[in-house]
């Protein structure tokens, strides 16, 4: 029942990634004998891109009535995919970003409240509810559709928040620039006209090179985006537990800042003393309500 919670949620999941999450310390070939049997009885069905591929993974016919019959979702709550995901890589990775989130636990720090990726949201997003303050509203106003949607609740002492998380996935096909006018600049009018209604924004971006990290931290300060609202980590620092305490967030404002030089703005490199700061979920810096205006730069 759990695999065929995941694959409700998730659509297509990999063998490894079915192993990873809900057989550790089985074996592949252990794994996937389970996998063809339960392909066998339609509770699952199994895809290949090319037969030198790992299958895919997607619910069947006697799965769905087995959700419906013992986990209290409705016919209408269930979702099997016809097709497989055209973009697999970066499918294959906001799953692996789901499973990250989920590792975090409901006692502590730290809350999951909810994780919806795209295709969970998609849906949503054409039925979005007219009440300003809820975030599927302001998102879609402004055009945004995350590659997933998070929430979490952090407890410090007697200090309670709770986070909305805009979170992407970039897998380095297209041009950075392409980010910059795309997400930075979407994002960063979402945070300047609905501050208020959507509580507290991070938009955390996860790519798997550190080269193409810089290339997409240098788009947020050459658009003026707003301070503490774009973090960044390499999607490979966060496959370790209890990652959300670990400090592998970058801010871009750590890294770079906008120079004037005979008339004309550049983005330059910041010099450190030391090594520049790396946050957790935990230490994000909070935006302050009274200075909602973009970072103000100095002339270099």
């Amino acid at each position: 029942m759990a695999l065929l919670q995941e694959l409700n949620a998730a659509g297509w999941l990999t063998t490894d990634q079915i192993r990873r999450r809900l057989f550790c310390g089985r074996t592949a070939n252990a794994v996937s004998k389970r996998l063809r049997r339960l392909a066998g009885a339609r509770y699952i069905a199994m895809a290949r891109t090319s037969s030198t591929e790992a299958g895919l993974y997607r619910l069947a016919g006697q799965g769905k009535l087995a959700l419906v019959e013992c986990s209290g979702l409705s016919d209408q709550d269930i979702s099997i995919p016809n097709q497989i995901p055209r973009k697999l890589r970066h499918f294959a990775a906001i799953n692996d970003l789901r499973f990250c989130f989920e590792q975090i636990g409901t006692e502590g720090s730290f809350t999951l409240l909810f994780f919806f990726s795209e295709r969970e949201l998609a849906a949503h997003f054409q039925q979005a509810v007219t009440d300003p303050s809820d975030i599927l509203f302001c998102l879609s106003r402004h055009g945004i559709l995350p590659d997933a949607l998070a929430k979490i609740r952090i407890l410090g002492g007697q200090r309670e928040q709770e986070l909305n998380l805009a979170i992407e996935y970039d897998a380095g096909t297209e041009q950075a620039s392409f980010f910059g006018r795309t997400k930075v600049k979407h994002y960063g009018a979402l945070v300047l006209d609905s501050r208020v209604r959507v509580g507290d924004l991070r938009v955390l971006i996860f790519a798997d090179r550190v080269s193409r990290l810089v290339s997409l931290m240098s788009q947020v300060v050459r658009h003026r985006a707003p301070r503490h609202v774009f973090y960044f980590a390499p999607l490979a620092s966060i496959e370790q537990e209890n990652w959300e305490g670990a400090e592998v967030f970058l801010d871009p404002y750590d890294f770079f800042v906008l120079t004037t030089q005979s008339g004309k703005t550049e983005v330059s490199e910041c010099e450190f003393p030391d090594k520049p700061p790396r946050y957790s979920l935990l230490t994000l810096p909070a935006r302050s309500p009274r200075n909602p205006s973009p970072r103000e730069e100095s002339p270099g």
